[in-house]
């Protein structure tokens, strides 16, 4: 009798493992058949928390309007030659950007973009605002990791920021397309997030012009 008790638990325990290795079976499955959908083929940031956000970004604003654009890469590519030949975007750059377009009753005074860069310590995202001219404005972190943060954000290095346009931060860079620190006059933080903040800010600038130029907008 002891035996054949025995015998059930060992049946009972070979069962619930087995049962177990089908469900992890089946999770894994079902995790790797999930089809690519094209909302997770090229993903696009946008502002978490629109309105506070854009007040820190802008104050006293009275109204924002989004709008997601889809830029082709043959659009992209044309504009980008025409305009900013030097520039060079990675091709998941080219795709869905959704931008803010700010305003004090009925006038508009700026527009935001937010931007992902890979950082010191992980992804970056960064919420850039422009004048209507498409002139760095202000800036803030959507997302960043690390101890460069604190400082990159703070006020002397948004100010530093401010009232640059393409050309202002195409010649942040030597010939040889690195930053020039002869060039920087504030303590951004860390060498690299130092470049990423002016990487972001010229493909920024740079996107968001061409955005506005093929602008229902305008």
């Amino acid at each position: 009798m002891g035996k054949l008790r025995k015998f059930s638990k060992c049946v009972a325990n070979y069962e619930s493992t087995r049962n177990l290795r089908l469900i992890r079976t089946f999770i894994l499955i079902s995790i790797f058949a999930i089809p690519a959908h094209p909302a997770f083929a090229k993903p696009f940031c946008s502002l978490r928390d629109p309105v506070t956000q854009i007040d820190a970004l802008f104050p006293g604003y009275t109204s924002y309007k989004s709008v997601t654009k889809e830029v082709s890469a043959d659009k992209a590519s044309a504009i980008q030659h025409k305009f900013f030949a030097d520039l060079r975007l990675h091709s998941k750059e080219i795709g869905k950007h959704t931008i803010y377009y700010v305003y004090q009753a009925s006038t508009q005074i700026g527009l935001v973009h937010v931007r992902t860069e890979r950082g010191p310590w992980g992804l970056v995202e960064i919420a850039w605002a422009m004048t209507p001219e498409g002139k760095i404005k202000d800036y803030r972190f959507q997302r960043c990791r690390g101890g460069p943060c604190g400082m990159a954000e703070s006020h002397l290095n948004r100010q530093f920021f401010k009232g640059l346009d393409f050309e202002d931060l195409s010649d942040l860079y030597t010939e040889d397309k690195s930053v020039d620190p002869t060039k920087i006059s504030l303590p951004l933080g860390e060498e690299s997030m130092t470049e990423t903040l002016i990487a972001s800010a010229r493909k920024t600038v740079a996107l968001t012009s061409i955005l506005w130029l093929t602008s229902d907008e305008d």
